[in-house]
């Protein structure tokens, strides 16, 4: 199974193998919201992403569950990385890319 599959992925086991379409894209999600609202926190309040982590556990976590369940139900209801934006200006690629770059980003401020 690949990323970019053309059927749907009932079972959550199949959507979380290595190359399946969930982990790379919750991972990349969560990266580019952590590096965001860290940055913001950061200048805001002057503490580090660890600190803000620390102060707001839950939240975290809310945020990891609401993610995770945004991006598997399109998955598990047959919507692929590729659609529905394969011609727009916010591509699964550039989702890809600006992801990975965003985890980058996100080990480097932790």
């Amino acid at each position: 199974m690949r990323a970019n599959m053309g059927t749907a992925a009932k079972d959550l086991h199949m959507m979380q193998t290595f190359d399946g379409p969930g982990p790379e894209t919750i991972n990349g999600r969560l990266a580019m919201l952590g590096v965001l609202t860290g940055l913001l926190g950061e200048f805001a309040t002057g503490k580090g992403l660890l600190e803000q982590t620390a102060h707001h556990p839950v939240t975290v976590f809310l945020s990891f569950v609401l993610i995770s369940i945004a991006t598997y139900v399109p998955i598990s209801r047959g919507y692929t990385r590729k659609e529905p934006f394969e011609n727009g200006i916010w591509t699964p690629k550039a989702e890809n890319w600006n992801g990975r770059l965003a985890m980058i980003g996100f080990a480097g401020m932790v």
